[in-house]
């Protein structure tokens, strides 16, 4: 009953809305967000600490598991080949890892947002250099206009010589690919 009132709790809370903000981050009062929602629903800081994980690490494995399919499916149509795919999931892997560094470091926010960025820059040389097309790989996010994947991914089988077609939005930073 008490994990059912925490699901509860947390989806009314929006935690979908928490996937780039870290759960145990204190308020300028040093309260967190499983200390407010511990308190409100009588329930221990830690019960509540542990729901919000489970939910995090359920919503990674989802969007890691759909970005694998959506990469697959590119193999499939001719997009990409089977090396590029490798090397850009083990890429993308790397760049995973260096972002989780960034998180834990002692880096001030503007310092972490421009390692990211230049991370981002370095990707798409890299990409270049891999002969892969960014616009064409990023999935069409539906229900959204842009978004971090700015750009539709058009159907290469139904006419070759199409280009691609793209929202009118800009592409989003690396750290889409790498959530």
């Amino acid at each position: 009953m008490r994990k059912m009132l925490l699901a509860a709790a947390v989806a009314t809370v929006g935690v979908a809305g928490l996937a780039g903000v870290n759960a145990v981050s204190a308020n300028s009062d040093g309260e967190t967000l499983a200390d407010r929602l511990a308190a409100r629903f009588n329930v221990s800081s830690s019960e509540v600490q542990e729901v919000l994980d489970e939910h995090r690490a359920e919503r990674k494995a989802d969007r890691q598991e759909r970005k694998s399919q959506h990469l697959e499916s590119l193999v499939q149509e001719g997009v990409i080949t089977q090396e590029q795919l490798e090397a850009l999931e083990t890429k993308i892997s790397e760049l995973r890892d260096a972002k989780d560094e960034l998180k834990n470091s002692d880096l001030s926010r503007e310092e972490i947002r421009d390692e990211l960025e230049q991370m981002r820059e370095d990707f798409e040389t890299w990409a270049e250099d891999q002969g892969i097309d960014l616009d064409e790989i990023k999935p069409e996010r539906s229900g959204r206009k842009g978004g971090k994947f700015g750009h539709k991914h058009t159907d290469r089988s139904d006419n070759a010589d199409d280009s691609t077609e793209e929202t009118s939005e800009d592409s989003d930073q690396v750290s889409a690919e790498t959530s």
